[in-house]
């Protein structure tokens, strides 16, 4: 006799709350179950659409770089260029390509330099997506790119190399100039230049380093200031060297120091005196912002050869000072209300070999000042109290 095995559960009888439940879940997991659908044939619909690059081109410094028409490495603003780039593919696939845009950032940067010879080329911009991000494995076709090609990209190779430093005295000699040498990177362009308007011995050559505070036989340790500039060509900024040398028994030529006090004057563009710009200034005074300020009273030092520094201080009065005001850029400061500081010009009677100098407390000697005096002042309406 076989067994028959029967079940405690039966179908609830139809339109029960029971029947109502269970018919309402299996509706629930069939619309679930028809959004994912949908959802993932959406994802995987085909699509076109136009995203803009905004791409900038770098090189790897050790092999080569981009350069202006000077030769000098190309500004940042100018390495920058927006791609209008048309793509095609499922939207999953763009909005990963949106992602992987969004993580390599705005600029994207490109080294342009690798895998290239460092030459002027022309470059297509096709070929830099494909670099930056795999297209192929995203399911992703470029229809179209704008710009298709980058044209005259600057890249040229990078030159490093030693120049010998000149060191000039006065008012004494050194018994063996000393031997340093100054590491540089350039661009090939602007090193060939700099090879043919020295001949191929580019040296730098120090302002003039004054030993006449100094017996003969003492060591000297010192910083000579190099312009950086060789041949009326920028090389380096300006930078200091140290030294040390010994003085030799051979007199320089005789230098003097003179001290002397001299006034500031304003020189204002013309226009200001006339009817567009009169308001700026017949309404208003530039004065100094300290009473303090060397706005009158700057007091200087003067190095020189000993005839000339008689001479300056026979006709001192023709010693002129000066802060040459801007017409655009101190307009704009101007009407800020802010106060500022501008260098001051030492203009000195013609033909006097003269340089302003200042004491070092250490050593007791002079050296040429690094850089110019400066008055700071602010702007006042005219009648306005002080």
């Amino acid at each position: 006799m076989t067994k028959r095995y029967t079940t405690n559960e039966s179908e609830p009888p139809r339109f029960s709350r029971r029947w109502w439940t269970s018919a309402s879940r299996n509706l629930l997991w069939v619309a679930l179950i028809t959004v994912l659908i949908w959802v993932y044939a959406d994802m995987e619909f085909i699509d076109s659409e136009s995203i803009k690059i905004t791409l900038r081109l770098t090189t790897d410094p050790d092999r080569a770089m981009l350069i202006d028409a000077d030769g000098d490495p190309l500004p940042p603003a100018q390495r920058e260029y927006t791609l209008t780039c048309h793509v095609r593919g499922s939207r999953r696939s763009l909005a990963t390509l949106k992602r992987r845009l969004a993580i390599l950032g705005s600029p994207v940067t490109y080294d342009v330099s690798r895998g290239r010879e460092p030459q002027p080329q022309d470059i297509e911009t096709e070929e830099i997506l494909g670099d930056l991000i795999d297209l192929d494995k995203l399911g992703v076709t470029v229809l179209s790119v704008r710009p298709q090609r980058i044209a005259d990209v600057p890249l040229e190779p990078v030159v490093r190399e030693s120049i010998p430093v000149d060191f000039r005295f006065v008012g004494g000699a050194a018994e063996a100039d000393p031997e340093i040498e100054l590491s540089v990177t350039l661009s090939d362009t602007k090193w060939q230049r700099l090879k043919r308007k020295t001949g191929n011995a580019p040296a730098f050559v120090t302002r003039p380093i004054d030993l006449s505070g100094y017996e003969p036989g003492k060591e000297v340790s010192d910083k000579a200031i190099i312009d950086g500039t060789i041949a009326a060509v920028d090389v380096l900024e300006r930078t200091t060297v140290p030294f040390t040398v010994t003085v030799g028994s051979r007199p320089g030529p005789a230098r003097k120091v003179l001290t002397l006090t001299v006034n500031v004057q304003l020189l204002t563009p013309p226009a200001w005196a006339g009817r567009g710009e009169k308001a700026l200034w017949q309404d208003f005074v530039f004065t100094p912002t300290d009473k303090r300020s060397p706005w009158e009273n700057l007091t200087i030092t003067v190095q020189g050869p000993a005839d000339d520094i008689d001479e300056l201080s026979a006709v001192r009065d023709e010693v002129h000072a000066y802060v040459a005001l801007d017409r655009k850029a101190d307009i704009e400061e101007a009407v800020k209300g802010v106060s500022w500081g501008k260098d001051v010009t030492i203009r000195f009677p013609p033909g006097l070999d003269l340089r302003l100098v200042e004491k070092d407390e250490d050593t007791g000697t002079y050296r040429e000042v690094e850089a110019p005096p400066q008055v700071e002042f602010e702007v006042r309406t005219r009648g306005a109290p002080q």
